[in-house]
C-alpha cells in the first residue's frame, strides 16, 4: 500500500493495512529464498505472508531519489508507537530513537539510506507500545521493482493486534512476516492450496 494512501488518523496507525497471512514454514523458507535469506525455523513461531505492504513510488520521474527516502522516513516516524528508526549506509549502521528525531537527523538517515548500494535490509523502523518493554515490532524495507517496499516484518504475539494478522495459533512468540512478488509465489510455492 503507498504510503500516499494514508491520510489523518490512518497515518499513525498504518500497520494496522499490513496483512500478515499464515505460510507454511517451507513456504516461507521458499520465500526467503527469494531474498537470499536463510533465517532457522523454531516451532514456538509462526510464519506469514505479508500482503498490502508500505510502499513508497517515486514522487518524480522513474527512479528512487533521497527526497523519497525522506518521505518515507517521515511517514514511518509518525505511527504513534514509533520508536527506533535503523539506517544502514552501506557501511554502519545508524540508529535514533524516534522521540529524539529532528528535521535534519531525518534528512542525514534519507541521504544514508540511499547512499546504501546493497539496499536490502538497510532501513527499519521498530514499533513499542511501551518504551520500557523489550518487545517491539519490526519492518524492514529493500528497494525492488524501483519502489521501496517494507518486505520484513518481526512482530511478537503480545503486537499483534498493531496489523491485520489471520486467525492462528496463540501460543506463539512471534510471528515473522515475508513479502515476495506474486510471480515468485505462484511459480514456486504451494500457496493456493492455503
Amino acid at each position: 500500500m503507498n504510503i500516499e494512501d494514508f491520510t489523518g488518523e490512518d497515518r499513525k496507525f498504518y500497520t494496522r493495512e499490513i496483512k500478515l497471512k499464515l505460510f507454511s514454514r517451507q513456504d516461507f523458507q521458499l520465500a526467503q529464498r527469494f531474498w537470499s535469506k536463510n533465517a532457522s525455523i523454531r516451532r514456538e513461531n509462526v510464519y506469514s505472508r505479508v500482503f498490502n505492504p508500505l510502499e513508497v513510488t517515486p514522487e518524480e520521474g522513474d527512479a528512487l531519489t533521497e527526497k523519497d527516502y525522506y518521505r518515507l522516513l517521515r511517514f514511518l516516524v509518525g505511527h504513534k508507537y514509533a520508536d527506533e528508526l535503523y539506517v544502514h549506509d552501506g557501511t554502519r549502521r545508524h540508529k535514533a530513537y524516534v522521540r529524539t528525531l529532528r528535521r535534519t537527523m531525518i534528512l542525514d538517515f534519507a541521504e544514508a539510506a540511499f547512499r546504501d548500494s546493497k539496499k536490502k535490509n538497510f532501513l527499519e523502523i521498530h514499533l513499542k507500545k511501551d518504551p520500557m518493554d523489550y518487545d517491539h515490532a519490526t519492518i524492514g524495507f529493500t528497494e525492488y521493482g524501483g519502489r521501496l517496499v517494507g518486505y520484513e516484518l518481526f512482530c511478537p504475539e503480545s503486537l499483534s493486534d498493531l496489523f491485520d494478522v489471520d486467525e492462528c495459533r496463540r501460543d506463539y512468540k512471534n510471528n515473522y512476516g515475508i513479502w515476495v512478488p506474486d510471480a515468485f509465489l505462484k511459480k514456486n510455492v504451494l500457496w493456493e492450496k492455503n
